[in-house]
Protein backbone atom coordinates (compact mmCIF):
# COMPACT_ATOMS: atom_id res chain seq x y z
CA UNK A 1 0.00 0.00 0.00
CA UNK A 2 2.76 2.38 0.91
CA UNK A 3 4.94 1.89 -2.39
CA UNK A 4 0.73 2.64 -4.37
CA UNK A 5 0.25 5.58 -2.58
CA UNK A 6 4.42 7.05 -3.15
CA UNK A 7 3.14 6.27 -7.12
CA UNK A 8 -0.17 7.80 -6.69
CA UNK A 9 1.70 11.05 -5.31
CA UNK A 10 4.42 11.45 -7.64
CA UNK A 11 1.70 10.84 -10.82
CA UNK A 12 -0.42 13.64 -8.99
CA UNK A 13 2.41 15.52 -8.03
CA UNK A 14 3.98 15.62 -11.67
CA UNK A 15 0.16 15.93 -13.37
CA UNK A 16 -0.33 19.20 -10.86
CA UNK A 17 3.27 20.82 -12.28
CA UNK A 18 2.35 19.61 -15.44
CA UNK A 19 -0.94 21.42 -15.34
CA UNK A 20 0.66 24.63 -14.11
CA UNK A 21 2.95 25.23 -16.65
CA UNK A 22 0.31 24.49 -19.01
CA UNK A 23 -1.64 27.18 -18.03
CA UNK A 24 1.11 29.78 -17.22
CA UNK A 25 2.13 29.16 -21.41
CA UNK A 26 -1.38 29.67 -22.13
CA UNK A 27 -2.15 32.69 -19.88
CA UNK A 28 1.26 34.33 -22.06
CA UNK A 29 -0.08 33.08 -25.59
CA UNK A 30 2.30 30.96 -26.15
CA UNK A 31 -0.07 28.45 -26.93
Amino acid sequence: MKEAGEIIGVKLLDHIIIGDSYLSFAGQGLL
